[in-house]
This record gives C-alpha cells, sequence and structure tokens, in this order.
C-alpha cells in the first residue's frame, strides 16, 4: 500500500511569500520559478492547491534565502 504525501495549505505560508517577494522587489511569479521551477505556484497556493511537506520545504527553504536579515552595525 503506498503512502499518500502530505499535504499543506497554508494561508499564512501564502502571506509570508508575498511579505518576502514585496522585500525583495521580486514577483511571485519569479519565487514560485526559483522555488520549484513552478511560475503559477503563488496564485494556485492561494487558491487552495495544496502543497506536499516536500514542495513547502522548498518554498520554506527559498523564502528563509530571501528573507532580509536585520543586521545593525
Amino acid at each position: 500500500m503506498s503512502r499518500s504525501p502530505e499535504l499543506v495549505s497554508s494561508p499564512a505560508l501564502a502571506w509570508q511569500i508575498a511579505r518576502v517577494c514585496a522585500q525583495a522587489g521580486v514577483s511571485p511569479t519569479q519565487f514560485g520559478k526559483q522555488a520549484i521551477n513552478d511560475p503559477g505556484l503563488f496564485d494556485e497556493f492561494k487558491r487552495g492547491r495544496e502543497l506536499r511537506s516536500a514542495t513547502q520545504a522548498k518554498a520554506v527553504a527559498t523564502l528563509l534565502a530571501w528573507e532580509p536579515t536585520d543586521q545593525t552595525y
């Protein structure tokens, strides 16, 4: 029996993607292309697309890489 992949749907993650894209000056389309090679990721996710846990991990890793750091000197 095959195990179904864990699916994730989270408005908080969509909001986080939008916020980081705005801060980084890139479009959500560019984010999707960079994160998982899917330019439609963000729009589909906002409309209820569920992400597998591996896909979510890639999206989160991209978010962390793009997240501006608060560096005070």
